[in-house]
């Protein structure tokens, strides 16, 4: 005996039959859309989350590879800078931006050096002291910077009241 059951024949099916038959299959067909949208979804997230690994297995690496372009900037060899200045587009190749800079000072990419005052409006950065470096949304190290403060406030003058006229006598 078979598992499955044996289909009407298509003399019996009334109109009211067909009519379940094909509610039935809107209903199925809307099932496999939804199931199919949420294996891409899925498949998307796969993705974001193997790329994040990927960026953090190779944060260290990265890392490291910056420490020696900080020391190859320092002397004044021609060699040494040049082997950073590599080692930055080999870093760039693989997704290492420069955090950026231009905009007011950000505790999550800039860590601050100092405050200095400066024309442009208070919290914008002036300097940077060391660059830093990001991986997508990865910090691999923010920039050390120095932002601009307010100008200190002039301290009020007091007004004090007018000078006596000559001839008043304050004993009177």
């Amino acid at each position: 005996m078979s598992d499955h059951p044996v289909p009407p024949q298509p003399a019996d099916i009334t109109s009211g039959d067909a009519e379940q038959i094909k509610q039935r299959l809107d209903e199925l067909l809307d099932l496999f859309r939804r199931r199919l949208l949420d294996d891409k979804a899925k498949n998307a997230l796969i993705d974001d989350l193997r790329r994040q690994l990927d960026a953090a297995s190779l944060a260290p690496l990265y890392r490291e590879l910056l420490h020696v372009v900080d020391r190859s900037t320092a002397p004044a060899n021609d060699l040494a800078v040049s082997l950073g200045e590599e080692i930055i587009a080999v870093l760039e190749r693989h997704g290492v931006t420069v955090a950026p800079t231009d905009a007011a000072f950000d505790p999550h990419i800039h860590r601050l050096a100092e405050t200095r005052v400066s024309p442009l409006p208070a919290g914008q950065v002036v300097e940077v002291i060391r660059p830093g470096y990001c991986l997508g949304n990865l910090v691999l190290r923010p920039a050390i910077v120095v932002v601009s403060a307010a100008a200190p406030a002039s301290p009020t003058p007091v007004e004090l009241p007018p000078d006596p006229p000559a001839e008043f006598d304050p004993d009177d």
